[in-house]
């Protein structure tokens, strides 16, 4: 909560931070009702930094004031007299920038969680419910295929599986992380090479240059395949369906978080390159589709830190990002960010269901 003991560190450092330099070397201390601004330099285990390494100077609140007060009127009183706090932004957004970059770096990423960007990347909803579709086909299948599982954790939500399940997942680092989560739930894990999910078939890339990768997978062995936030070879669906068999998949479209792009100047996201043929439907292999859509949610990323982390973590939204050589476009960003409350976008989503005859 804002303004309590637990986040005093955070907002004194927002105020002391904005101060420095200009009054007394930031050791400003005016009175906001019943609070007090005391520096913490040497104040030892009492100073709850906000980041680690950080000093900082802290609000604390009197115990007789937070007796009398309501927590909601400290934390308003806090936005009407501190910068930091006003337009409703969060200790975080006006924090320094090159603190956000560093935690950015720092954060940990694996399999396909993104955790670090609870609260700090916002999307509307989509207009369709892809886990409901999939639980809806769940009792009627006996055996399951999860495409680019990633680091199992969709798959997991899912649970209970159906008795015989199978992940595939192509990227090295993933598939013992996915291997390790699911296993507990009776589901096996399959590292395969990642043409074998290559859109254009199980020929390999669009130019043939690679032999002919299938699947190390029986055919007909499926009822239901599902492919969330991957790739899949329309070939390879409708040979390990089954007659009857349902295929569901929500996939991420092209013009995904453009402003990424067109914000800090970098090159444009490329699935396919300009002048390839398109990939082969699932309709020219015996699929009828029963559901095909669209959308384009609106999303906002609230800090730069969120955007690092992402770039960081999807690394061909912008093929060449890299923190030095974007340094002066990302603090230009934040800046904006600061004033605008965050960067304003929309994410890109398809949803196809379809069954084999």
């Amino acid at each position: 909560m804002i303004g309590s003991p637990e986040n005093s560190a955070g907002v004194g450092r927002a105020y002391s931070r904005i101060n420095d330099g200009r009054t007394n070397g930031g050791r400003v201390r005016p009175t906001y009702a019943r609070c007090r601004i005391t520096p913490t330099k040497h104040r030892g285990p009492t100073c709850r930094n906000f980041a680690e390494g950080w000093r900082s100077s802290s609000i604390r609140w009197s115990a007789n004031h937070r007796r009398r007060c309501p927590a909601s009127w400290r934390k308003e009183t806090l936005r009407k007299t501190i910068p930091a706090f006003r337009n409703g932004t969060e200790p975080f957004m006006r924090g320094d920038f090159e603190r956000l970059i560093h935690d950015a770096e720092r954060a940990n990423f694996s399999g396909w969680d993104f955790g670090f960007l609870r609260d700090r990347l916002i999307e509307d909803p989509l207009p369709w419910d892809y886990v409901r579709r999939v639980r809806q086909q769940l009792p009627a299948a006996s055996t399951m295929l999860d495409l680019c599982t990633g680091g199992g954790e969709r798959l997991a939500s899912l649970a209970p599986l159906p008795q015989c399940t199978i992940a595939t997942e192509s990227y090295p680092p993933n598939a013992p992380i996915a291997s390790h989560r699911l296993r507990k739930l009776g589901a096996v894990v399959v590292q395969v090479d990642e043409e074998t999910q290559n859109c254009f078939g199980p020929s390999g890339a669009q130019d043939g240059r690679h032999p002919r990768r299938g699947l190390p997978l029986a055919d007909s062995s499926f009822d239901l395949i599902i492919c969330r936030h991957g790739s899949y070879s329309s070939e390879e669906v409708a040979r390990l369906l089954r007659p009857g068999g349902t295929f569901i998949s929500q996939l991420v479209g092209e013009d995904n978080y453009p402003d990424l792009n067109s914000r800090l100047a970098g090159p444009r996201t490329v699935w396919i390159p300009p002048g390839s043929p398109e990939p082969p439907t699932l309709e020219e292999f015996g699929l009828d589709v029963l559901e095909r859509r669209e959308a384009k949610p609106q999303s906002i990323f609230k800090d730069i830190g969120a955007i690092v982390y992402y770039l960081k973590a999807v690394p061909w939204q912008i093929a060449d990002f890299g923190v030095e050589r974007y340094l002066d476009r990302l603090r230009h960003l934040h800046e904006e960010m600061r004033d605008t409350g965050g960067l304003r976008t929309h994410y890109h989503r398809h949803l196809v269901v379809a069954r084999k005859r």
